[in-house]
């Protein structure tokens, strides 16, 4: 997987989210996890905003423990998912 954070769905509802740093902590600590079902090692989905919210408001929601943003653009029906990573971009072009 070549992706650092990743949100959960179920019945095409956004139900929680795992990020690389989690999941990574949690098979070491026990590999049997990886056959457990997705729901039993979740974290809390990441919050959604619409894409007009300005970087600030973004910038503030992403913290060691939310480490990502859904923002979603109603018009087009897309949601993308905004990281530390793409806030520097933003800020640094």
């Amino acid at each position: 997987m070549d992706i650092s954070q990743i949100p959960v769905t179920s019945d095409k509802r956004i139900v929680g989210a795992l990020n690389e740093s989690f999941l990574y902590s949690k098979v070491v600590a026990n590999p049997e996890i990886k056959s457990q079902k997705i729901e039993t090692i979740m974290q809390p989905a990441f919050p959604f905003v619409d894409i007009s919210a300005p970087i600030d408001s973004l910038s503030a929601m992403i913290t060691n423990t939310n480490p990502a943003v859904l923002v979603k653009d109603f018009k087009l029906d897309k949601t993308y998912i905004i990281t530390r990573y793409d806030i520097i971009n933003a800020l640094t072009k």
